[in-house]
């Protein structure tokens, strides 16, 4: 299931539309196949970054290619998102800027406890999708 930060970050290209790169990406995590790795459904063509709170507890983040999400235990797996962005680099720069950010204005900053489980995540409507 993908859970949506509140407070998205967004990539200054997906700005102007937000909900339209967000249906886009609920797209990629649709594609899994039922079986076969090379099975009846294909990933969307178009590949976007997002940076999701990291699985390995020793790091902060990290920065997925929404393509990868075609393989099957990925549909099995929680993603919480905490930005989206057209390019990997785009996303880095992201990331970096936030902490520095956090850490310039509190020395005492805490990005797991910002980004932890109840920090207001949610479910994207995809009804329409």
């Amino acid at each position: 299931m993908l859970y949506w930060y509140r407070d998205l970050l967004i990539g200054e290209k997906m700005k102007k539309n937000p909900e339209k790169y967000m249906k886009k990406i609920e797209k990629h995590y649709q594609a899994n196949p039922n079986g076969k790795i090379f099975g009846k459904k294909k990933p969307p063509i178009k590949e976007f970054f997002v940076v999701v709170r990291a699985g390995n507890p020793d790091n902060l983040f990290e920065v997925m290619g929404t393509r990868q999400w075609f393989f099957k235990h990925y549909s099995k797996t929680d993603i919480y998102i905490i930005g989206m962005f057209q390019s990997e680099d785009e996303a880095l720069e992201a990331i970096q800027s936030m902490l520095s950010e956090g850490y310039t204005g509190d020395p005492e900053y805490d990005p797991r406890g910002k980004y932890r489980d109840d920090a207001g995540y949610s479910l994207y409507d995809t009804s329409g999708i």
